[in-house]
């Protein structure tokens, strides 16, 4: 299941060129990883038909990788991508601290709409259980 664009999407991408963990929601991650693509097939000189020839797949897939809008992307994708791009993709799953539970719980006492109340409550529940 794809996270909605204002969903956190639960897992932080550390590119290996020098970046910090991001957490953020799906498109966020997708255009970062996008951008990272694009500037890597620039300084290597490559177009989109010799980058999907070096991937194994075709040209079309290469352009759903490099659409930031796109976040149905395969973990098997992103890493053939990032083997031909000569990036590391870690990835994290991590249960969130009391600080962060504790700014959910007040972001829910203060909410006036019920659909960002629902989605808080997902997302204390999850971050106290350890569930998704």
């Amino acid at each position: 299941m794809v996270p909605r664009e204002d969903q956190a999407c639960p897992v932080a991408l550390i590119w290996s060129t020098g970046g910090m963990p991001k957490y953020a929601t799906a498109r966020t991650l997708k255009s970062e990883l996008a951008g990272v693509l694009k500037q890597r097939m620039a300084s290597g000189g490559l177009d989109v038909t010799s980058f999907a020839k070096q991937m194994q797949t075709s040209r079309s897939a290469v352009r759903r990788l490099l659409d930031a809008n796109n976040t149905a992307i395969t973990i098997h994708t992103l890493a053939r991508a990032a083997e031909v791009a000569g990036l590391e993709i870690s990835f994290t799953v991590r249960q969130k601290t009391p600080a962060e539970l504790t700014g959910l719980a007040r972001q829910l006492a203060t909410t006036k709409s019920p659909a960002k109340a629902a989605l808080l409550k997902k997302k204390l529940a999850a971050g106290f259980y350890g569930k998704a």
